[in-house]
């Protein structure tokens, strides 16, 4: 596994060790520390996917 993959791996078994509500990790700033370069753009374009998602869903409309 590559370092970012293992960050990232460490990152998630902490988290889920958490009470709190849980964001994608894709739309908090840690996203840089978890992603190379060449990923940054296509993790943009996800990230702000899964934003419109959550607030279509939050709205009670969905897409398949």
């Amino acid at each position: 596994p590559s370092p970012c993959a293992d960050r990232l791996a460490w990152w998630l078994a902490v988290r889920s060790c958490r009470r709190r509500p849980r964001r994608d990790w894709q739309l908090t700033p840690l996203a840089k520390v978890f992603t190379d370069a060449s990923e940054h753009v296509l993790l943009q374009r996800t990230a702000l996917v899964s934003a419109v998602h959550r607030q279509l869903r939050k709205r009670h409309i969905y897409v398949q």
